[in-house]
């Protein structure tokens, strides 16, 4: 492999295996700071990727503790962490890491231009998606309650434009594959210029409920 820009830090204790439905390697390894938890990279054969991780931390703080292996299930389109018979967690030797993302084509977008945003759920093809915006991302939106793993938080604020984006319907279907793409105009106003928003991808299972949530994006207009 050549290495590339965004290749991660090596780290002898990485665990790597092939996904195919992930588009490529996986390597796992502890994140950079304790409550960064672990830290995922794809390699696609040109480039490293860091994918967003969640659904995957057992409960008692284990989660920041490196899986002992890694096994892809095809049929599931999923990746089990394995954790050792150490692990304090009776019953939860097995966990799924959820590697679901949304990416931009850009980071800076000028006024009048598109932005084009790309969710990629594996393991939600064929569902409706919807992108969302919102000035900030402090505090989050819960959109499924949480159990042993947590509650389901869309990374963005109810601030106005989260309103204002929960009334124009941006999105459209996942594919076979879980992906999708949205190409969000910016209107050529120059009071936008030096603003930034946040967008995050909600993927709608039956009855509307919230079967995934992508992590943040932060898109900065120029100026």
């Amino acid at each position: 492999l050549v290495p590339t820009p965004t290749v991660p830090p090596p780290d002898s204790q990485g665990v790597g295996l092939y996904a195919p439905a992930f588009g490529g390697v996986l390597y796992v390894r502890r994140g950079v700071v304790p409550v960064d938890g672990l830290a995922v990279y794809r390699y696609d054969g040109a480039d490293w990727t860091r994918l967003s991780v969640r659904g995957s931390a057992p409960p008692h703080g284990v989660g920041e503790r490196m899986p002992a292996s890694l096994v892809y299930d095809g049929g599931r389109r999923r990746v089990i962490a394995s954790y050792s018979s150490t692990v304090p967690v009776p019953g939860h030797p097995f966990h799924e890491l959820v590697l679901e993302e949304l990416t931009a084509d850009r980071e800076v977008v000028q006024p009048g231009a598109a932005v084009t945003f790309t969710p990629r759920f594996p393991a939600l093809a064929s569902l409706p998606w919807m992108l969302l915006l919102s000035e900030s991302n402090e505090v989050g939106v819960v959109v499924r309650p949480g159990g042993w793993l947590g509650a389901e938080v869309l990374p963005v604020d109810p601030d106005p434009l989260f309103v204002a984006s929960l009334g124009i319907w941006m999105g459209g279907m996942l594919d076979g594959q879980g992906g999708g793409s949205f190409a969000l105009p910016l209107p050529n106003t120059p009071a936008l210029r030096g603003l930034s928003f946040h967008a995050a991808a909600l993927v709608l299972g039956p009855g509307l409920t919230a079967a995934g949530v992508s992590n943040g994006v932060p898109v900065q207009i120029a100026w």
